[in-house]
């Protein structure tokens, strides 16, 4: 499952029109070997969050999951956004599966997953492949 976009727009609520949304954007390399991260070459170009609404937002969370798990799950607290704020993650690092990449024999594509969560709800829902 490629993506073209390097970023994903959901609605709040599902009501919303799309002009009033959390948006959540990302870009990232789409080659990624166990030299890049030894190299401190980073996965991640960019990750925002952007709210659009009218409203402030609180307990953001970015969760990130690997599929196969080549990067160990990560997960950044971004708290309150008020209406038109930006956050920009600036922390990007990730940690590597090391058990994974021992056993990679051949380039595999992996997809990489951000979701955005307000609690325990779900606003927004991102994916790109990654080729290994």
């Amino acid at each position: 499952m490629s993506s073209e976009h390097s970023s994903s727009e959901f609605p709040e609520s599902g009501g919303a029109p799309e002009s009033e949304a959390i948006r959540l954007s990302a870009a990232l390399e789409q080659r990624f070997s166990y030299a890049c991260w030894q190299n401190n070459i980073p996965l991640f170009k960019s990750l925002k969050v952007n709210n659009s609404t009218t409203q402030p937002t609180s307990e953001l969370t970015i969760d990130l999951r690997a599929s196969p798990e080549f990067l160990l799950p990560r997960q950044w607290q971004i708290g309150t956004l008020e209406p038109s704020q930006c956050c920009s993650v600036a922390d990007c690092n990730l940690a590597i599966n090391g058990h994974f990449f021992e056993s990679l024999n051949e380039a595999q594509t992996c997809t990489v997953t951000l979701r955005l969560q307000d609690n325990d709800r779900t606003l927004a829902t991102w994916h790109q492949d990654v080729r290994l």
